[in-house]
């Protein structure tokens, strides 16, 4: 394997920021949502080193999920497994968001 290739490997997006802007008077029905799928990953997908779900002070409507697995294979199967799908019908369902979930893919570094 090049450098190259092992720089692409090692850098490949196995963590994720997840920013959700929720319709007013849906935050209830949206955390109800979220919750159930976290809780299904906890218990279900031992790819997952953690995800954290997050509200901006400043706009109780914007929220964020912080996600990392411990490697591509395990985020591949979290992304296509069935909490997701769930959850996507979940929120067209009872339209809960103010426009698409923005995703930023992030590559893991380090931890302390």
């Amino acid at each position: 394997m090049a450098t190259n290739d092992i720089e692409t490997a090692a850098l490949a997006p196995t963590a994720y920021f997840i920013k959700f802007k929720v319709k007013p008077g849906k935050n209830a029905n949206f955390e109800k949502a979220i919750g159930e799928v976290m809780d299904g990953v906890r218990e279900k997908e031992t790819g997952n080193v953690y995800c954290d779900l997050l509200r901006f002070p400043e706009d109780h409507q914007t929220y964020a999920i912080v996600e990392r697995f411990k490697d591509v294979e395990a985020s591949v199967i979290h992304a296509e497994g069935e909490h997701i799908a769930t959850f996507k019908a979940a929120i067209l369902k009872n339209d809960l968001l103010d426009g698409p979930p923005e995703v930023r893919d992030l590559a893991f570094i380090r931890s302390k």
